[in-house]
């Protein structure tokens, strides 16, 4: 496979780095093959022969048929997908039915992903795991998914940072959209698709070694500090981290939590955030805990009240773990 795919490189118009164009084109444009670079030689790959003097560009064509081909290519992308989108520690029942939808799509076509999600989405396991499996049940928020709920959830919109003064340039009450300078506390996942390798932010098998003992797995905390992730989501919440990133900045609308306080709904308030950031998944005792810092904070600006309960739920168990 290695020989396969010799002779590919960046297109920035030379094969070794620094050749040619030094632009971000080549992050963005797909590679491209040089032919005095490629092994023409046949190829012997699980089971299959590339014949002598194929192009790059044919033995790629047919190493990627080769694998899609491969039986373990639906049960190998049908858990990892049931990881992103599901829960961690899918049954093998569960990802048999994905695989299954991978190899056909109820008529005869493989590898159809409208079907596999489907499958991934409607699966009674999906659909009634956190009832019949509470204990194992769900899947770590990884920190960016928890910020950009954040901001899906609360109409968050790009706004210009406000400076404190002129010689002071770090902005106020607001926070970047793209990049998060918080690295020690989101450790590898500062940025979208900014891992540190190709291999992604974590691995399907990963997970904590209390988890590791039961046979079960937490990709996601692979990329949560020891400490410092309930400070930068508190804060968050708060609007109170501060960012110099590209000077853009988002900031979050919260009347509507501002008008519950006001008129004293209080049962209301705890519904919108039950919805907009547990799926309704809030469980009584959690309930009993925000009304009471409501009524305990009810001289408290509501605006700074509804972010500190917005900041309390979203550093809950029950916001990290999606279920």
């Amino acid at each position: 496979m290695a020989r396969v795919f010799t002779g590919w490189s960046d297109d920035n118009g030379g094969f070794f780095f620094g050749d040619g164009d030094e632009s971000h084109h080549a992050r963005t444009s797909p590679m491209v093959a040089f032919p005095e670079y490629h092994d023409t030689g046949v190829k012997h790959i699980l089971g299959h022969t590339f014949a002598a003097g194929q192009t790059a560009q044919q033995d790629l064509a047919q190493a990627l048929d080769m694998l899609f081909h491969h039986p373990n290519v639906g049960p190998f992308i049908g858990r990892q997908l049931i990881q992103r989108l599901v829960t961690s520690n899918p049954s093998p029942a569960y990802i048999s039915w994905v695989a299954a939808a991978f190899n056909n799509n109820g008529q005869g076509v493989r590898g159809d992903m409208k079907a596999v999600v489907r499958a991934i989405l409607l699966d009674p396991e999906a659909l009634n795991g956190n009832d019949q499996n509470p204990q194992t049940f769900g899947k770590v928020r990884e920190p960016l998914l928890a910020i950009s709920n954040l901001w899906r959830a609360y109409n968050a919109q790009n706004r210009q940072c406000e400076r404190r003064s002129e010689d002071d340039h770090s902005p106020v009450y607001h926070y970047s959209c793209f990049h998060f300078e918080a690295a020690r506390s989101f450790l590898q996942q500062n940025a979208a698709q900014e891992s540190l390798t190709v291999f992604n932010y974590f691995t399907p098998d990963d997970g904590p070694a209390d988890l590791k003992t039961h046979g079960l797995v937490a990709p996601e905390r692979m990329v949560l500090g020891i400490d410092g992730l309930h400070h930068v989501l508190m804060s968050f919440a708060l609007e109170t981290y501060t960012y110099d990133t590209y000077e853009v900045a988002a900031h979050l609308d919260v009347s509507a939590e501002v008008g519950f306080l006001t008129t004293g709904n209080d049962e209301g308030l705890l519904d919108r955030l039950n919805l907009l950031l547990l799926s309704g998944r809030m469980t009584p005792g959690m309930r009993q805990v925000l009304l009471h810092f409501i009524e305990t904070n009810r001289s408290t600006d509501k605006d700074f009240l509804a972010r500190n309960l917005i900041a309390l739920v979203m550093t809950s168990s029950q916001y990290a773990v999606q279920r």
